[in-house]
């Protein structure tokens, strides 16, 4: 049935120049090998998950799993893209240009940046804070999420293996592919060299079945190999012999068309059907279900570097605060709650002894509606994603955060924050928030001594907390 259809097919391309009957023997094995690679791959596939469904949950259904190597490519970037407002998170780009506190500064994910979209990720931060002073941190946070492995789990149908189907994409490329190896593989003129180009070309003329050696490969990956052959002697000749790459270039011209269509890959595996959905329906269940992060961050803010001066007390870059902070996130939905707790130590000035800090932390924001015409949630009750991100959205939001004395004698400052964000993109966050400001300052009474005085080692009785509330909205566009 195959070797009958192949003969028709065959008999049906069009071509200036007879095709060769090795050209088309060729094909044929081609086609023989890549039907029965794609029958292998989804019978190993299907085995390899019957025997982990054994092992793990016997009721899953082999061909209900999704293949291992998709889980790793969306579960990660799906674990970004369904952040909500976090206090403290994974950037959803690798470079940040907005550190909280400072006047202006940059964080850098590296593993991000390198395109390593893992769970786990260091963050390097420099920012420049009020009066001179330099802030440097070092942070590693880990999120974990729930692991999607069945297309249940993203409420997808798993893709059928369509045997017959792959015959057919298969068979739309056999007169291309006979072409190419007639108009262009055949007359490709031969180099002299380097070595590693001979054998490309005699490895593609195999192929063809005008020349011997011939191996087996998919055809679609025989097609890629043709055309790069092809591209790799016109370079070469552009360097060697302009009028044999003008050739090449002619040869390459008049079959553009086949050379495109045996070039592109063909889809052999169960997730093929879901390529364009299946990266939002992980952003989205990822979104749904639970998942808990943890941060750690040691912080130092330098006092400025001082250079040419002769006043003693000109600052050298030395210590003015050092932290380690430890900050845990949990969110589900449209609910983000973070808790944090550090500890530390600083002082005003050069010279002043470190006063021991404990600065514990809180947020809670919720998305509220969504905006730019979009719903929140979809007819069926299921959140709005687009392109593997939440649609553009409101988020309501309230931060804590207190600074206390080491042994808890004292509150040394606090910051209340109500904020309202809006997100427009992963990238692009707009967050309006009135800070409410207590502050730890000298009394009256204090600053009239002849010593400095310093809120953190005066007594608890000469000093004082004093609140701030802003006149104005403070609005901090993230991007």
């Amino acid at each position: 049935m195959i070797a009958a259809l192949l003969a028709a097919g065959a008999a049906r391309c069009f071509s200036p120049e007879p095709i060769p009957q090795a050209t088309e023997q060729a094909f044929q094995k081609l086609f023989e090998y890549s039907r029965a690679q794609y029958e292998r791959n989804h019978d190993v596939y299907e085995r390899e998950f019957a025997e982990e469904g054994r092992s793990a949950d016997a009721g899953v259904p082999a061909g209900q799993k999704i293949r291992s190597r998709t889980r790793r490519s969306y579960r990660a970037p799906g674990i970004f893209a369904a952040n909500a407002v976090n206090a403290i998170d994974i950037a959803s780009a690798a470079i940040d240009t907005s550190v909280e506190g400072a006047q202006a500064g940059v964080t850098v994910a590296p593993f991000l940046l390198a395109g390593i979209a893992s769970p786990g990720q260091v963050k390097l931060t420099l920012a420049a804070l009020e009066g001179g002073k330099t802030r440097v941190a070092a942070a590693f946070s880990y999120e974990q999420g729930p692991d999607l492995e069945t297309y249940a789990d993203l409420r997808l149908e798993p893709c059928p293996r369509q045997t017959s189907a792959f015959e057919q994409a298969l068979l739309e490329g056999e007169c291309a592919f006979e072409r190419v190896c007639t108009l262009v593989v055949a007359k490709l003129p031969e180099p002299g060299g380097p070595e590693d180009l001979v054998t490309a070309l005699s490895n593609a003329k195999s192929l063809c079945g005008l020349a011997p050696d011939f191996t087996p490969v998919r055809a679609d990956v025989a097609g890629a190999i043709l055309v790069k052959t092809k591209d790799d002697l016109r370079k070469h000749y552009q360097a060697t012999d302009r009028d044999r790459a003008a050739f090449v270039d002619a040869l390459a011209d008049r079959e553009k068309d086949d050379l495109a269509m045996i070039s592109a890959s063909l889809p052999d595996d169960l997730d093929a059907c879901h390529k364009d959905v299946i990266g939002t329906m992980y952003a989205r269940r990822v979104w749904e279900e639970p998942k808990t992060s943890v941060g750690l961050q040691y912080t130092v803010d330098l006092f400025p570097l001082t250079f040419g001066s002769t006043d003693p007390a000109a600052t050298q870059g030395q210590p003015a605060r050092h932290d380690v902070r430890f900050e845990y996130d949990y969110s589900k939905g449209p609910l983000t709650l973070t808790a944090g707790l550090g500890y530390g130590s600083e002082r005003s000035f050069v010279g002043a002894p470190f006063q021991l800090l404990v600065r514990p932390s809180a947020e809670v924001s919720f998305v509220a509606f969504a905006i730019g015409g979009e719903r929140l949630r979809t007819r069926d009750g299921r959140a709005n994603f687009v392109d593997g991100a939440l649609v553009p959205h409101v988020a309501f939001g309230l931060s804590l955060t207190e600074e206390n004395k080491g042994d808890f004698s004292a509150v040394t400052g606090a910051v209340i924050t109500p904020y309202v964000a809006f997100v427009f993109s992963e990238k692009i966050v707009v967050r309006a928030g009135i800070p409410v400001t207590a502050t730890r300052v000298c009394s009256k009474a204090a600053l009239v001594q002849d010593a400095p005085c310093d809120p953190l080692q005066a007594p608890t009785g000469s000093t004082a907390l004093q609140w701030t509330v802003p006149a104005s909205v403070v609005t901090i566009l993230k991007m």
